[in-house]
């Protein structure tokens, strides 16, 4: 786990607000983001087999593409958020690293 750098008087506004050490919050983000990744990629594995498949499911396609830009969305939000608090406690705010798949 990385340590903040913050001053110590920010640490503790941040576990006043939060409850939870810098730290341990922004693990909790990136969590979120990477099973968010890992439900768009389930998502557009179900998408690539329907097409190869060459089925006519027309439902489940609305529903997968739906289920995939959801994912997506909201993991976009979640790497927003944590960039943010890398940068409030004085970590480097780089976008986290994945493998992506193309969607």
């Amino acid at each position: 786990m990385t340590t903040t750098t913050a001053p110590a008087h920010h640490i503790e506004a941040f576990r006043a607000l939060f409850g939870q050490h810098p730290d341990d919050v922004i693990a909790s983000i990136k969590s979120g983001c990477e099973i968010l990744d890992c439900l768009a990629d389930l998502f557009k594995a179900i998408e690539m087999f329907l097409e190869k498949e060459n089925q006519c499911h027309y439902e489940a396609k609305n529903l997968v593409g739906l289920g995939k830009y959801v994912a997506k969305d909201f993991s976009s939000y979640l790497d927003g958020e944590f960039r943010k608090l890398n940068r409030c406690i004085g970590l480097p705010a780089g976008k986290r690293e994945r493998n992506d798949v193309r969607m």
